[in-house]
Order: C-alpha cells, then sequence, then structure tokens
C-alpha cells in the first residue's frame, strides 16, 4: 500500500516512528473481542493507498469541531473514501500523540 505523509505540525516526525506504528496496524494480531481492529486490516490489505496527516492541535480542534460538533482536540480523526482503492484520512495531532 502507498501512503502518502504530510506533516503540517510543528513537530518532526521521525520515520521510524511512522514505520513502526503503519506496520503495527497491519500486522497486529487481535482478540476476537477487538473485531473492530481485524475488521480494518481487512480493509486496508484491499486498498492501494492512503493519506497520513500530522497536525498541530489547534488545526485538529478546528476539524473536530467542524466533522464532529466537539470544540475541542482530539487525538486522531479518520476520514473514509469512496474512491476505488483509496482507503482516506488517517489525521494525527502530533503534540497529543507525542504525549500518548
Amino acid at each position: 500500500m502507498k501512503v502518502l505523509l504530510l506533516n503540517h505540525s510543528d513537530l518532526p516526525i521521525p520515520r521510524q516512528f511512522l514505520h513502526r506504528g503503519l506496520d503495527k496496524l497491519f500486522t497486529f494480531k487481535s482478540s476476537p473481542k477487538i473485531t473492530p481492529l481485524a475488521s480494518l486490516q481487512k480493509t486496508l490489505k484491499k486498498q492501494e493507498a492512503m493519506t497520513v496527516v500530522f497536525m498541530n492541535v489547534a488545526d485538529m480542534k478546528k476539524l473536530n469541531k467542524r466533522y464532529r460538533g466537539l470544540n475541542k482536540p482530539t487525538d486522531v480523526l479518520s476520514f473514509s473514501s469512496s474512491a476505488p482503492g483509496y482507503f482516506g484520512e488517517l489525521v494525527i495531532a502530533s503534540q497529543i500523540a507525542k504525549k500518548q
């Protein structure tokens, strides 16, 4: 799968962090109790591309308000796509992710 990485945050994003995180997403062995993750992994394997966007907390707060009606930042938002072969976007607040 091709992954387009965009960094719109104030922090540099280490490549090893990205590779480790994406590798875990695709290879994590979930228990039957974690069916959403297993479902996500099946969906990802069928896709050709996705976008991962790192963003600052202020911009993440704006997105969260616009799309979820919550006037506070969140760590991750995902946006699916109906385009064939394209999974969609995963938006990560880098400062929040760093703390976690």
